[in-house]
Parts: structure tokens; sequence; C-alpha cells
């Protein structure tokens, strides 16, 4: 009996845990991922996790509705489980406090520095996969696409054309 609650806990886990995220867009390659967890680790796993959107730290994710050009009180309110909206306005507030939102909750070009460069609104996803498949060369890894990306940034700037790059 105890053996097969281990089993029905383990595959439980697994599932919530180990598959977390399998399905997120910016993977490049189809694989499998091993993870191996201490007794002490696994023991510990929740029945299930967290939504995204509570697990997320709420100033990034006010900063990428922002890039999609939402509302960020209209786009939270709307999520299923949602953060409370003191939380919510409280970090708008700091948001504007230090500069990457201004008054009217827009993006200041602070805020637009600190967001993932591969997201895009929708109508531009596909050239986002395509300029992320190009970065992440033969190796498919998202780490080395970001690094790519800014190394070429970076050369751009130096010939002073980083804008458009």
């Amino acid at each position: 009996m105890a053996t097969q609650y281990l089993d029905d806990k383990y595959e439980r886990d697994y599932e919530n845990h180990a598959f977390a995220g399998t399905d997120r867009v910016g993977r490049v390659q189809p694989g499998e991922c091993y993870h191996l967890y201490p007794q002490c680790v696994f023991e510990a796993f929740a029945e299930s996790q967290l939504p995204e959107l509570l697990r997320t730290p709420l100033n990034s994710l006010c900063l990428q509705i922002k890039s999609l050009h939402e509302s960020i009180g209209d786009f939270i309110s709307a999520a299923l489980q949602s953060p409370e909206p003191l939380t919510v306005r409280n970090v708008v507030n700091f948001l504007k406090m230090i500069g990457a939102l201004d008054e009217n909750e827009n993006l200041t070009y602070l805020g637009l520095s600190v967001r993932d460069p591969f997201l895009l609104p929708q109508d531009k996803k596909n050239l986002a996969g395509t300029a992320k498949s190009r970065f992440s060369a033969k190796d498919y890894s998202d780490h080395m696409a970001l690094v790519r990306a800014y190394e070429g940034w970076k050369d751009a700037e130096r010939e002073g054309s980083a804008y458009e790059y």
C-alpha cells in the first residue's frame, strides 16, 4: 500500500513539476529533459503548482504586459487567479517611481530596456521566432541565443547602428 502511494505521489509530482513549461513558447527543438530531485525536495513538492501568473515577479509581468500594449489592470483582472489589486497598484506605482512607466502607465526607455528581447506583440511572433532561431544557432540554447543577441547588439552599437539592430 505504501509503495502504491509513493508511485501515485511520484506520478503526480512528476507531471506537475517536471513537465511544467514544456509547452512554453521559445523552445527551438524537441527533446527530453530529466530532473533529479533529492528526497527532501521531492517530499516538499506541493500537490499542484501555483499558476505562473502568481509565480512570476509582478514587476516583470507588468512590464511584459505593457510591452504588448495592454492595460495592466485589465489583463491581470481577467486571470482566473490574479494577485490582489492593491499589490498590482503598488507595483505600478513603484514602476512609475523608478521611471520604468510614465504617469499614464506607458513604458519609458528604462521600462523597454528590461524586457525579453524576443517578446513581441502577437502580429510579430513569427519575426521573433525567426530571430531567436538564428541566434540559437546549432546548440538550440535559449541562454546562448540571448548571449549572441546581446553580443550582436554591442557590435552594432560600436558601429553606430544599434537602433536598427
